[in-house]
């Protein structure tokens, strides 16, 4: 068996009822299904910056999910 893929969730706000309910609520089912899930709590503002700071971990994930982000 291959490594484990990785995916990263990206939101503002977990707290948000479409974060909770849809993305929230997904991550422990596909860790079951042998993905390793990561959550990231964006900073407000400086929207090209965030992405270039984690440009070097994106580069090892497999699957990136946007949480209304705007």
């Amino acid at each position: 068996m291959g490594a484990r893929p990785a995916i990263e969730i990206w939101t503002y706000d977990p707290a948000l009822p479409s974060f909770r309910h849809r993305l929230a609520a997904l991550a422990p089912e596909l860790e079951r299904r042998g993905a390793t899930c990561r959550v990231e709590i964006l900073p407000k503002r400086r929207y090209f910056r965030r992405i270039v700071e984690r440009r070097t971990r994106l580069s090892r994930t497999d699957v990136l999910v946007l949480g209304k982000i705007k």
